[in-house]
């Protein structure tokens, strides 16, 4: 048995997860991160929004618990704006890369707590001891009850004619307010369930000797010390598993008659609340090496095709990467790219100006969550990373997309800070209204933005943008070609700016009419030679 269990853990090292969330489960899993304080560099939601997190972090998620997932999906979300914390992830992630069977029993105790898509453990474990409420006399005078009717069958005194009757009413009326209590708290009982496994987990890394491993055993112990008296007669309660087995089925019926689970339960519940914070100390260590294990497992999984980020100490900002390209395209396009001062991306539609945008970004931020970049090098200082990209139309609140966009752009110039300078994502600034105007407006703000302590990286179809811009905005861009009447695009970044558009073109390569394609010609020809 341990050695398939051994060689099912093996299966799926280094394998990308399959598992698909849906908004439901994220909103679970997010309950760690929302819980704790967000520091001036964790991503907001816009940004996850715009690089699609979500799907970076199933990419990236092979835990084995929903405490490591959960912890995972916050560790994405806050990027470290110093060296401390990412060398602490380091010594982890290459300890569990080197060290074969330090992973496979550390990943065999974690899987025994297994997961959950039903409840968020962090947000039971913190609002279990203020939710869970029970009336323990109710259940005293359940349980009394019943024994006492039970015994009274066998005692010579009184009638049997009452005996009976008292007895076959304290069974219905046991088994009947068990199922409605057990109802309300059945979440609860297995969070409990849940807890014990924590501990179960924490006692087996506890075995493991690492001297990496030292400081986190430490801690673990210190906890599990803590919540000793949890545990104490935890066998009492059960979590609603029926496995069939005669001594289960028999412990099953004497839960019903006499309550003894749920008296355990509300000692059980001042106990978490006793010991909070140890409770939260066991999640966090046991959350952090799960985490790591998966950074471990993603890194395996790009066979080396990634670097180790190199932080730079000064003041100005600086980012270079060398052959980086974006994780969720199969067989991207590797461009490279310095940024010591703003760029401005040109280039036709469906080019590759926003992908890479997107790349650039994502890099920066596994860069200084998990000290991974997906490039051959990667040097830079720490950035606190933003962006508006992907605007909608807001109608529950009534927002046009332009309005949405402004509020989107004053958040990111709002935001930059002295003390960490803003490496910030634009695609087609003020792209909500008229011409003038929005040339006019995105000019005077991407020229504010290249003042402030910032990198900004814009993308943009606008040609006087461009011209308007060029004291202050560095020109890249990306190009197609047309061949055998197909537009076929490179993905290669180039310098300067664009000087060809598709978006005709593209109208020819997908079939449109020829009066709608030679009419539009002529359209654009009378715009071009009249201003």
């Amino acid at each position: 048995m341990r050695k398939k269990r051994l060689d099912n853990l093996k299966q799926y090292w280094g394998v990308p997860s399959k598992e698909v969330y849906s908004k439901e489960q994220f909103s679970k899993i997010e309950k760690y991160f929302v819980s704790k304080h967000k520091d001036d560099y964790s991503l907001d939601q816009v940004t996850w929004d715009d690089l699609d997190m979500d799907s970076i972090f199933s990419l990236l998620n092979h835990t084995s618990s929903s405490i490591g997932e959960e912890y995972l999906y916050d560790v994405l979300h806050r990027q470290m704006v110093g060296q401390g914390e990412l060398d602490q992830r380091e010594q982890l992630i290459l300890l569990f890369e080197s060290e074969e069977d330090i992973r496979y029993q550390t990943m065999g105790a974690l899987r025994r707590m297994g997961k959950t898509k039903k409840i968020s453990i962090f947000e039971y474990i913190m609002k279990s001891q203020e939710r869970l409420h029970l009336n323990p006399k109710l259940d005293l005078f359940c349980g009394v009850g019943f024994l006492g009717s039970f015994i009274s069958l066998f005692q010579s005194f009184g009638s049997y004619k009452w005996k009976l009757p008292l007895f076959v009413f304290f069974v219905a009326f046991n088994i009947i307010s068990y199922y409605r209590k057990k109802a309300k708290v059945f979440d609860y009982m297995y969070i409990y369930a849940y807890i014990l496994r924590m501990m179960d987990a924490g006692k087996s890394i506890l075995k493991l000797e690492h001297e990496i491993l030292a400081p986190y055993q430490q801690r673990i112990k210190s906890a599990l010390k803590g919540l000793g008296k949890f545990q104490r007669g935890s066998f009492l309660v059960q979590a609603g598993n029926f496995s069939g087995d005669p001594l289960d089925i028999f412990m099953d019926y004497l839960r019903m008659l006499l309550h003894f689970d749920l008296l355990k339960l509300v000692s059980m519940g001042r106990e978490i609340g006793r010991h909070q914070y140890e409770l939260v100390v066991l999640y966090e260590e046991l959350g952090k090496l799960d985490a790591m294990i998966s950074v471990a497992g993603f890194r395996e999984y790009l066979k080396g095709d990634y670097s180790i980020p190199v932080f730079l100490e000064q003041k100005n900002p600086f980012l270079a990467m060398e052959e980086l390209y974006h994780p969720l395209i199969l067989h991207p396009v590797k461009n490279s790219i310095v940024l010591q001062g703003d760029i401005m991306l040109t280039g036709s539609n469906a080019s590759g100006k926003s992908t890479f945008l997107k790349a650039v970004a994502i890099n920066a931020i596994l860069a200084q969550t998990i000290n991974t970049a997906l490039a051959k090098k990667y040097e830079g200082v720490f950035f606190k990373t933003v962006s508006s990209m992907s605007i909608r139309d807001n109608i529950l609140y009534r927002e046009s997309y332009y309005v949405a966009e402004i509020k989107n752009l004053k958040r990111i110039l709002d935001g930059f800070t002295k003390e960490v300078p803003t490496l910030c994502f634009i695609d087609e600034v003020l792209r909500g209204t008229n011409t003038i105007e929005r040339i006019s407006a995105a000019s005077e703000i991407l020229k504010k933005i290249s003042t402030s302590n910032a990198v900004c990286l814009v993308a943009t179809h606008d040609g006087e943008l461009t011209k308007l811009c060029e004291d202050y905005y560095t020109n890249y861009h990306f190009s197609e070609k047309i061949e055998e009447g197909d537009v076929v695009f490179d993905y290669c970044l180039k310098p300067g700016v664009a000087t060809s558009s598709n978006a005709i073109r593209l109208l020819e390569a997908f079939g449109f009419d020829s009066d709608i394609i030679e009419a539009a010609k002529a359209r654009m020809e009378m715009l071009l030679h009249g201003g």
